[in-house]
């Protein structure tokens, strides 16, 4: 999973959370910059295969979006598998419709998050563009966005008790969470120095001694032999 954390007005880092085929996540890297650019992204991932992160299978990567974030992983990982964030499509198609229409959008979410399989994952993306047509044309267009990545890992045909953990980047978002938690009243860091980079290595080893096996990892093992390069 990558995602970004906002230190300061200046300042963002980039983090890239790995979550090895036992369950368990891990802190791999950050990167410092002022936003989610290109450059900054891809530093991020040359580092990461220079210090020698590397797949013997495709690898799933858990994105909330960002075209800077897709382009370096797929620089570096031609063939992996990209999943979109279900949680933060969620939110920007609410944020584009009527109040009356959420509810009928969160519970077609919760049934994509649910199905297994990629025929039943079609299926309900086939019922919410129905739903979206004639309501809000850029809410239709945010979802038909997102392309094969919205059900990248139901494609896969995995267990659905991995959607939890999965279709979502809630496992870094919480780690961000408590990351803001250690770094405490520190919002403001002298961008000529390392101090930005030192106080999040702290924060970030410090959360990551709380991390525990993600829920339905016992399934992951069919999620490996699904990412088997052909």
């Amino acid at each position: 999973m990558l995602d970004g954390i906002r230190l300061s007005k200046d300042q963002l880092a980039i983090v890239a959370l790995g979550i090895t085929a036992e369950g368990f996540k891990i802190v791999l890297d950050f990167e410092l910059g002022s936003s989610e650019s290109a450059e900054v992204s891809k530093d991020l991932m040359r580092r990461l295969t220079k210090r020698g992160f590397d797949c013997d299978r495709r690898l799933l990567a858990t994105l909330d979006g960002s075209d800077a974030l897709r382009s370096a992983v797929k620089e570096f990982f031609p063939d992996s598998v990209i999943q979109r964030c279900l949680v933060h499509k969620e939110r920007n198609i609410r944020s584009k419709l009527s109040k009356k229409h959420w509810g009928e959008l969160a519970r077609l979410f919760k049934r994509l998050r649910e199905v297994q399989g990629k025929a039943a994952a079609e299926e309900v993306v086939e019922e919410l563009e129905q739903f979206l047509e004639g309501k809000n044309a850029e809410s239709l267009k945010s979802l038909r966005e997102a392309g094969e990545d919205l059900i990248a890992l139901q494609s896969l045909n995995v267990p659905n008790t991995l959607h939890r953990n999965l279709l979502s980047t809630n496992a870094i978002e919480n780690s961000f969470r408590n990351t803001r938690n250690k770094l405490g009243r520190v919002t403001r860091f002298r961008a000529e120095t390392d101090q930005a980079t030192r106080w999040l290595a702290f924060a970030l080893t410090e959360v990551e001694k709380g991390f525990r096996r993600i829920s339905g990892y016992a399934d992951l093992p069919k999620l490996v032999e699904a990412l088997k390069k052909n």
